[in-house]
Parts: structure tokens; C-alpha cells; sequence
């Protein structure tokens, strides 16, 4: 799998010449990513695995030059519990604002982009419901395929309280975001 990420990237930056990104003030960003994250946490109780499978539209607009302001809407599907059975599993609806910069030059094929937002959520489970906020932050390499189309590969923090326990996870994922201008004329 490894060889496989590797050899798409390598693709991406030497086959693509001219190619530029679209972050710009005035230009719309829509597109989102998936995410598989797992987690281990040991309470007295005993301890607790956690598996994760997200998927997260989103929608921005750049406000100035490679600064973007936007709104993201993840699902997410957990399945966990303790080490043996019964195993739990609930869907989570999270909703929130980011904030996102690009750090090299507008023009380049390739890019490091840094993210931090906040989300509300909402987890439904079989038997409860739990609404908290979220802290989240993502960080990483864009490669920019053409000049709409920028492929991410992202490391993200997300760190909020969910019935007073504290939970801190670190995932990694790949996204895509296309890059459009918006119309001048109106």
C-alpha cells in the first residue's frame, strides 16, 4: 500500500508541468476527505479500542490571498467498546467552522497547508445522545493536479470532552479539493 501512495505522489509532482493551484482571494473551495482513525484508551474500568470511519465535506472561500474561511460537515461512524465483547456503535453528525492558510507561493504544484476549526456535534447511539464541541486541526502537503484539483495528505488533531471524559485522537488522511473562481460579472 505504502509503495502504491508512493509511486501516485511521485506521479502527481513530475507528470503534471505547469500546473498551478487556485488560492487566491475570490476563489471558492469545495471538496472534503475520509478518514480512519483507531484509538486506545485505558480507564480503571479497563481498556477501550475505538475504530473510526469519517467522511468530511467542505466548503470555503478565500478571503485573501491563500487564506480561506469555510464550513465543514463530518459524519462519522464509530464502532468500539471494551477488548472483549459487546461492542458499541453510534453515528456522530458534526458541523463547524475552519480557518485554512497555504504557507508556500500561490503559483506552485505543490503546497503546505496548515487547518483549525472548531465543531458542534451530535452522537446518537442506540441507547443515548451526547452533544459536545470539537477542536480540530489538520496539517500537511497538497499536490495540486492540475489548476482546479489540489490532492491533500494531512495529519489531524481533534481533541474535545464527551460525557465529561476527555479524548485527544491523531489520524491521518487524504482529501481532494477543487478550487473555482467565482463569477466577477455579478
Amino acid at each position: 500500500m505504502k509503495q502504491k501512495f508512493a509511486f501516485l505522489f511521485i506521479f502527481s509532482v513530475l507528470l503534471v508541468p505547469g500546473s498551478y493551484s487556485q488560492i487566491t482571494k475570490g476563489f471558492w473551495m469545495f471538496g472534503g476527505n475520509g478518514s480512519f482513525e483507531h484509538s486506545k484508551t485505558t480507564y480503571p474500568q479497563g481498556q477501550i479500542k475505538v475504530t473510526n470511519i469519517r467522511v468530511s465535506p467542505n466548503a470555503g472561500y478565500f478571503l485573501v490571498d491563500k487564506f480561506a474561511a469555510g464550513l465543514r460537515v463530518d459524519v462519522l461512524h464509530t464502532k468500539g467498546g471494551s477488548i472483549t465483547p459487546p461492542f458499541s456503535k453510534s453515528t456522530t453528525l458534526q458541523v463547524g467552522p475552519y480557518l485554512r492558510y497555504y504557507f508556500l507561493k500561490a503559483d506552485k504544484r505543490f503546497n503546505l497547508v496548515s487547518e483549525a476549526g472548531v465543531s458542534y456535534f451530535t452522537n446518537k447511539a442506540s441507547d443515548s445522545q451526547v452533544n459536545s464541541f470539537e477542536f480540530n486541526s489538520l496539517a500537511g502537503a497538497v499536490v495540486f493536479l492540475n489548476s482546479s484539483v489540489g490532492l491533500e495528505m494531512l495529519a489531524s488533531y481533534k481533541a474535545g470532552k464527551a460525557e465529561s471524559i476527555p479524548y485527544n485522537n491523531f489520524g491521518f488522511l487524504i482529501g481532494l479539493q477543487i478550487h473555482l473562481e467565482r463569477d466577477r460579472d455579478n
